[in-house]
């Protein structure tokens, strides 16, 4: 079933089975036992805490064994649809002992209805050294494009993209389509932001580690909103919340079509030609047609416009509730709680009618 997979014989390629306790190897391919110097016996079988384990203490990333599991529970889950791409930076052993800093890509596969999470491990430098950004950025493009390649040569990819999860559980917060103006209702799969999770057919949206910092997980609508004679209008429904964070989430529109090779912003206000409005009672926008890289300072107000006001001290979410979001003709942008205004801005950009626009969300921080 794996078989092609590991067609891909110049790439580091390894198959874990996330069905199975602490998510065992099942396959290996060629580039891996060459990178890591070792025959395919000694992986198949092992964990990734076993791949790790004679390493110096100094050399394992924490963050990294919690992210991995994190990933695998979620690709676990059968009602998951869609996980946003996950990458770990982390140093491995070759069976001389030398170490390498390795940047680990994991995605989830779905093969003839068996779920499996597909990894790209390429060498990243010498183990002493700390990966820039930019050496980052240009890894995951690298490794996106061989996990890509590898799935797409199975019957079934899954796209890369939040999901939420039907649980009752009190620290997931997730969203729901829910337009009665809008037929499917559903969130674009084939793009995820890390930790972007998709469920129920793409319906819901979750955000994975979801008590963690609240950023990455940006969503978006598969079809352009429908205008009507008050402008734009669309709904998410309340099916979990976190028990961490209190802010709302961030739902608006943007121009630009979701496609499965968009660049995401880490930061939901920095996406290009977008409108947002929510956290903690603001509304962002922003005309350009590519994201805003957000540094330390603030962004001027040519890159980034924002309007902050006071919300009702009694607002809270609960599960079931529905957040609306409105854009008027005019060019205001409005949020409602079940039916009741939250907030209400003019940000000063018309609506296009000759333009298609896009629902957004950013449930990370509710």
């Amino acid at each position: 079933v794996t078989s092609a997979l590991l067609c891909d014989k110049e790439s580091a390629i390894v198959v874990f089975n996330p069905l199975q306790t602490n998510a065992p190897i099942v396959a290996v391919n060629d580039g891996f036992c060459k990178l890591l110097h070792a025959p395919q016996v000694t992986f198949v079988g092992a964990t990734y805490a076993e791949l790790i384990h004679d390493l110096p203490q100094w050399a394992i990333s924490r963050s990294a064994k919690e992210n991995f599991a994190s990933f695998c529970t979620m690709c676990g889950n059968g009602d998951v649809s869609s996980i946003g791409e996950t990458c770990l930076v982390q140093a491995f052993a070759r069976s001389d002992g030398s170490l390498f800093m390795g940047y680990l890509s994991l995605s989830l596969c779905v093969v003839q209805g068996m779920r499996f999470v597909i990894g790209a491990l390429l060498e990243a430098g010498d183990v002493t050294l700390r990966l820039s950004s930019a050496k980052q950025a240009q890894l995951a493009e690298l490794v996106q494009d061989i996990l890509r390649r590898a799935c797409a040569r199975s019957v079934y990819r899954s796209h890369q993209y939040c999901v939420t999860t039907h649980e009752d559980n009190s620290d997931v917060c997730g969203c729901k389509a829910s337009s009665s103006e809008q037929r499917g209702g559903a969130f674009f799969g084939s793009r995820l932001s890390e930790y972007a999770v998709l469920l129920h057919g793409g319906r819901t949206a979750m955000r994975r580690e979801p008590d963690q910092v609240a950023n990455g997980c940006l969503v978006f609508g598969s079809q352009p909103v429908q205008q009507t004679l008050r402008g734009l209008s669309f709904a998410v429904q309340v099916v979990g919340v976190s028990s961490r964070f209190k802010s709302l989430p961030s739902i608006g529109i943007t121009r630009r079509r979701p496609t499965s090779s968009m660049p995401l912003p880490r930061v939901a206000k920095c996406l290009a030609e977008s409108v947002l409005i929510g956290g903690v009672g603001e509304a962002s926008a922003r005309d350009q047609d590519c994201n805003f890289q957000m540094g330390f300072r603030a962004p001027p107000p040519s890159e980034l416009m924002t309007w902050s006001s006071q919300l009702p001290e009694e607002v809270k979410l609960n599960e079931g509730d529905i957040l609306e979001c409105i854009y008027t003709c005019e060019g205001r942008i409005q949020l409602l709680l079940n039916s009741k205004m939250l907030l209400d801005f003019d940000v000063q950009r018309p609506l296009d009618k000759h333009a298609f626009y896009y629902a957004v969300v950013d449930v990370s921080g509710a």
